[in-house]
């Protein structure tokens, strides 16, 4: 019933709620070590991406729905930790399976819909994503690939930078920059 609502932007508060509070149920199966797993399995993801593909800014609901939807994806990939800057790496043994799922299903161009037109903290959460999936080669594979690509990545991340008149959020620009950090080293994998 939602998926209708987005196009033309036609979903009140009351169903973005609505909608928001099934997906937080997902966030929280997807951050659990037992279901994650079934979660990539059913292809689950794959039915929030139209929430993800929004582009009415106007509508704060619309954010939080982009900013939900985004947290299913978070949860997801969260598990991977940075323990130091250097991108040492902790690591469930499913991560290259889910960031496979991930790739394969196009979440990449989804979350930079999502920095070119969230909210400060949903910019935030998908350049938490997307540094996530640079840390893996596959991750950088992808990127790489195409100059095209690593083009349209690169500038719509320094377009997220350069839109602050000010100072960016502290933990927008952190992921930005770990993302350009692994952005630089495809070269190497790439070519």
């Amino acid at each position: 019933m939602a998926y209708k609502l987005l196009s033309p932007a036609a979903l009140s508060m009351k169903e973005a709620t609505r909608v928001c509070n099934a997906l937080a149920l997902m966030q929280s199966m997807a951050s659990h070590p037992d279901t994650r797993m079934n979660i990539v399995k059913a292809k689950l993801p794959v039915y929030i991406y139209p929430f993800l593909n929004t582009t009415e800014k106007a509508a704060k609901h619309f954010d939080y729905l982009r900013l939900t939807s985004l947290g299913v994806i978070g949860a997801l990939v969260k598990h991977l930790e940075n323990i130091d800057f250097a991108l040492t790496q902790v690591e469930d043994t499913n991560t290259p399976e889910i960031i496979h799922f991930l790739l394969d299903t196009e979440v990449l161009p989804l979350c930079l819909r999502c920095i070119e037109v969230g909210s400060d903290l949903a910019k935030t959460v998908a350049a938490f994503i997307v540094s996530k999936i640079l840390l893996y080669d596959e991750g950088q594979r992808y990127c790489g690939t195409f100059p095209e690509r690593f083009f349209s990545i690169t500038k719509v991340l320094e377009k997220a930078v350069d839109e602050f008149h000010g100072k960016p959020p502290s933990q927008l620009l952190k992921h930005i920059l770990k993302c350009f950090l692994r952005l630089s080293e495809v070269s190497r994998l790439v070519g």
